[in-house]
């Protein structure tokens, strides 16, 4: 396909980062001002494992992904070590980072970037030499950000007040007065402290920090993008599973269409992340049990475009997004966003919207239980020469009525 998989690789890992910190529309950066901050202090502290820690702070809160709000919302100590769904979130998050290859470096140190050097910390209770260095760096960068972010009277004075407090109790002494050294810096502070450049120097870095090497043999960005697409699912409860299963019936439908290898190769990874978009939708919205008045349908027809806005950063890869953005819209031109018709839609995207509609009435959802093929099939028969490609969608009842997937 002519990418470079090592920079994609990147690139995605950034853009499940910002999948990670939106809250209903709100983007939070999170994730990307923790990573900025703890590769300052690697580049002090252990230079030697400055990919790990950046990596691990834009990933650090994977594990949380099923709260009900983001933890950014929890910003209390004790409220955390009270809510039992928090307390095991790093344990959650290592577990997942585990499975993706290349990135086992990161595991000990999302596991334990809640540990505290006093031992008053979770999910191990370890304190001292016994957290990592790469850890306990995690672990001052995601207390600056929720510190800024619940403090009205944000300056500088307040910060470094906060962690001479957290001096021998939250981290070490030596990391807490490395980190007031960086925070008295003016031009890292202008970067930290805002939102616009923070996002500008998480795409600096991404381009410029080694990384990690990927390993031959192995659908390395199909295991991230199985990841992805957990994460997308996991955001609202009724979806489990929903993009795996719309991957894999789009992947038979393509090979019923004799598509070429590369092609089913770009169907299988758009159709994971062809709902990425929707975790900026209100849970109150998509897992609401009544009919959707004109607004609240305005903001879910707005989810195509948060795909987009998501996944801009991945430039390795661009059509990705665009099939996976496009999967409303309709063959009669009456789809969303952009209503394109006919041939104007790519091809994946038509073959991604029979499986993602096939899928919705296959499955149960808040407003309705799950039916059987037969009846999905007649269902979508009936609009089909509207809502789909009639060829693609001749195709597509042939192997879905087979049991093929």
């Amino acid at each position: 396909m002519g990418i470079d998989y090592k920079r994609l690789f990147h690139q995605l890992i950034l853009a499940l980062s910002r999948t990670l910190d939106i809250d209903e529309a709100r983007k939070l950066n999170h994730g990307q001002r923790a990573a900025v901050l703890s590769y300052y202090l690697a580049q002090h502290l252990c230079p030697a494992s400055l990919s790990t820690v950046y990596y691990s702070a834009l990933l650090h809160d994977i594990g949380g992904i099923g709260l009900f709000d983001h933890i950014v919302h929890h910003p209390s100590p004790v409220e955390q070590a009270a809510n039992p769904a928090i307390r095991v979130h790093p344990i959650v998050g290592a577990q997942i980072i585990g499975s993706i290859p290349n990135l086992e470096p990161c595991v000990p140190v999302i596991l334990n970037h809640h540990e505290r050097y006093d031992g008053h910390g979770y999910p191990g209770g370890k304190s001292r030499e016994k957290i990592s260095l790469e850890a306990q760096i995690v672990r001052a960068a995601d207390a600056f950000d929720l510190f800024i972010r619940h403090t009205d009277n944000m300056n500088r004075d307040n910060i470094l007040k906060a962690f001479e407090y957290k001096s021998g109790r939250e981290i070490s002494p030596a990391l807490s007065e490395h980190t007031c050294g960086l925070i008295c810096d003016d031009g890292i502070f202008s970067i930290i402290s805002d939102d616009l450049a923070v996002n500008t120097k998480v795409k600096e870095l991404n381009r410029e920090l080694a990384g990690f090497e990927l390993p031959w043999g192995m659908d390395v960005i199909g295991t991230l993008l199985e990841v992805f697409a957990q994460v997308i699912d996991t955001k609202h409860t009724y979806t489990a599973g929903h993009s795996q299963r719309v991957s894999k019936y789009s992947v038979h439908i393509g090979l019923a269409m004799e598509l070429a290898h590369d092609d089913i190769t770009k169907l299988k990874w758009s159709a994971l992340i062809h709902d990425v978009g929707k975790v900026a939708v209100p849970r109150s919205i998509l897992e609401g049990t009544t009919g959707l008045n004109a607004q609240e349908l305005a903001i879910i027809r707005q989810h195509p475009k948060y795909t987009l806005e998501v996944l801009s950063c991945v430039d390795e890869l661009q059509d990705l997004a665009h099939f996976g953005a496009y999967h409303h819209e309709r063959w009669d031109g009456r789809g969303y966003p952009e209503g394109l018709k006919g041939e104007e839609i790519p091809l994946p995207s038509r073959i991604i919207c029979i499986a993602d509609a096939f899928d919705s009435l296959t499955s149960d959802r808040v407003y309705h239980k799950a039916i059987g093929t037969r009846e999905a099939l007649c269902k979508l028969s009936a609009d089909g020469g509207a809502q789909f490609d009639p060829q693609v969608f001749d195709v597509a009842k042939q192997v879905l009525w087979s049991g093929v997937v």
